[in-house]
């Protein structure tokens, strides 16, 4: 879709993503750039450069990888850097550019979890932001002309927040 008047490019440190930012960013003309390593993919330990094929099911099941972040942590990692990010910006149609675990907690956080798996180089676009308080999920009266898009570029798993 054109015509999104995005404001902002947020991406995690890592290489793949904040490359990718760099050049979106230039491609919008020179939109700020936000890099905040909160928003990385869930870290994998052992099982990290593995196939998917190989870790995907162990994930889908709910195991934690040895010596990677289980997810709940990865959730609250993510739920977290969304709600500092909402704290702090004027932003009004961010772009994010994360791997599709990010992408999976904050559809699961908008309910939207029940459509297909996100391909790497997809873009979905949230237009209710949620406001997050404990484990609840609520949601936040929209905000006029306000939306989300996200950029994927790599693993899953399954969240709750």
């Amino acid at each position: 879709e054109r015509g999104w008047p995005i404001d902002l490019v947020i991406a995690s440190d890592l290489q793949r993503p904040r490359d990718s930012a760099d050049i979106v960013s230039a491609a919008l003309g020179g939109v700020p750039l936000e890099i905040d390593a909160a928003w990385r993919e869930r870290a994998l330990g052992e099982w990290n450069l593995l196939p998917l094929a190989e870790t995907e099911p162990a994930l889908r099941s709910g195991q934690q990888p040895p010596g990677g972040e289980s997810n709940t942590v990865f959730v609250s990692r993510i739920c977290g850097a969304l709600q500092q990010f909402l704290a702090r910006t004027s932003s009004r149609m961010p772009l994010l550019i994360g791997s599709r675990g990010v992408a999976r907690v904050l559809g699961e956080m908008l309910d939207a979890a029940q459509r297909a798996p996100v391909g790497n180089g997809e873009i979905l676009r949230f237009d209710r932001l949620p406001a997050l308080i404990g484990r609840e999920r609520h949601r936040m009266p929209q905000r006029p002309r306000a939306g989300c898009g996200l950029v994927s570029a790599g693993p899953a798993g399954a969240p709750q927040c």
